[in-house]
């Protein structure tokens, strides 16, 4: 008896454990429930995954909540079975805006211009028609080819390509040979010897016995390139251009940057895209500006991959100063994305050149009293400031001097119009001015006085 009661005893003993296990499981995550969504805030139990700084700060992941800190400064938790997209900043409200695309046929058949919306994919309409030529494509005014599906951000004008068709030679008429006239009466016989045409009536006649016939000239048949041809034809354009590499596919191997890997990028037509958005983005620098950097001992390399680890859209190497790689997914914000990265390409080479000046001591004067890199709070951020205490246009730019500077010129690079954070002595218009100064000093290319694309609001 003592025996069973001991038994039972020790069952109900195990019992109350798992009870209160199963208890508190379910306590914490009520807690956590409640914690999360009354104050919409992070859950208590939570992996954070950063997002680059774009739209999505960061994502903290809970058990059954996720909360998302915004660009915009604002926090929203949802259940996990509810997708949530943090509103979009200013940057990418920019890209979508409207733009038009008008069609010169240089004498062809008209085709009407069209609106589209900025960065997204331009479909080309029906091939125009001109007497006695055919159509061999469509081009930008430097003549780099454009095609389907490609990424334009800016108001364009195409211009068609014709190609002259040649009239095919024809064969003379051949005269018939003339009858002999000549009736001499001395010689009677002469009349009946009569030149006569020929009245061979057999059709395998062969007519290379006649020196006077030509035959219509033969052309090879039109072989149509492959989009992956037309690539590396693109490519090849954009690197004689511009002074730079650019590599896909297999070129990259195993290639990681500070241990993050990536996905290789063979959709010909993705590859077709980025090549018009690197051609966009690099049009906008002076002449010369990468080429005077690769003269200097400096080239750079564009990656184009499919994806990066960690849900990151770029990232530069700057380890090997003789070949800068810059590694770049295609996305939304494609152009905003490189530009950050050539940003810092640019500070390795004023680093390199300019090894007399501290980038990091000159970004110190234009910071806050006190502040020190490495904090990513909304303080001193813009869209939680007002535009006398704003220093940083977000909190990513908040992590190193290095990316404050590339968040800054990204925005003068892309943005379509000006902000009231440019508004002259405004401390992000000191920070643009700083870097505009120590881009014209380090270069050959440029004029200290000239007024460049990242000038343009200040």
């Amino acid at each position: 008896m003592h025996f069973v009661y001991y038994l039972w005893g020790g069952m109900m003993k195990k019992k109350k454990i798992i009870i209160i296990t199963l208890c508190s499981i379910i306590g914490l995550i009520f807690l956590d429930f409640i914690v999360a969504l009354s104050f919409n805030n992070s859950p208590i139990i939570k992996i954070r995954d950063y997002n680059n700084g774009v739209s999505t700060i960061y994502k903290d992941k809970g058990i059954i909540t996720n909360t998302y800190k915004c660009s915009d400064g604002k926090t929203k938790t949802v259940l996990k079975t509810t997708k949530y997209v943090c509103p979009m900043n200013d940057i990418e409200k920019d890209i979508k805006e409207a733009i038009t695309i008008t069609f010169d046929t240089k004498g062809g058949s008209i085709i009407d211009s069209i609106t589209i919306g900025k960065d997204t994919e331009l479909t080309l309409p029906k091939e125009p028609t001109r007497d006695g030529y055919v159509f061999k494509g469509w081009v930008e005014k430097n003549e780099i080819p454009i095609y389907n599906k490609v990424l334009l951000a800016e108001n364009t004008t195409l211009y068609a390509v014709w190609e002259k068709v040649e009239n095919k030679k024809t064969s003379p008429k051949t005269e018939e040979p003339k009858t002999n006239t000549n009736t001499n009466n001395n010689n009677s016989s002469s009349t009946n010897n009569t030149n006569k045409p020929n009245q061979n009536t057999n059709n395998n006649t062969n007519i290379d016995n006649n020196e006077n016939t030509v035959l219509p000239e033969e052309k090879p048949p039109v072989v149509e390139k492959t989009q992956a041809e037309k690539n590396d034809e693109y490519r090849k354009q954009l690197q004689n251009k511009y002074s730079v590499k650019i590599a896909y596919k297999d070129e990259l191997g195993n290639y990681t940057i500070n241990g993050y890997g990536s996905d290789k990028l063979n959709d010909d037509n993705k590859i077709n895209n980025c090549l018009g958005e690197i051609n966009k983005t690099l049009k906008n620098y002076p002449n010369g500006f990468f080429k005077e950097m690769k003269d200097y001992g400096m080239t750079l390399t564009i990656y184009l991959v499919n994806s990066i680890s960690g849900n990151v859209s770029g990232l530069t190497d700057a380890k090997d100063k003789s070949d800068i790689k810059i590694m770049i997914a295609p996305a939304s914000l494609f152009e905003n994305t490189l530009n950050h990265e050539i940003m810092h390409y640019i500070d390795s080479y004023i680093k390199v050149k300019g090894y007399s000046i501290d980038i990091n001591i000159t970004m110190k004067d234009v910071n806050p009293i006190g502040f020190t890199y490495g904090d990513t709070s909304n303080e001193y951020v813009y869209y939680f400031t007002s535009i006398d205490n704003a220093y940083f246009l977000s909190a990513y730019g908040k992590t190193n001097y290095l990316e404050d500077r590339a968040v800054i010129f990204s925005d003068l690079m892309t943005r379509t119009f000006t902000k009231d954070y440019y508004a002259d002595s405004t401390p992000i218009n000191k920070k643009a001015k700083l870097i505009s100064s120590q881009i014209k000093e380090h270069f050959n290319t440029l004029s200290n006085t000239g007024r460049y694309y990242w000038d343009r609001f200040l």
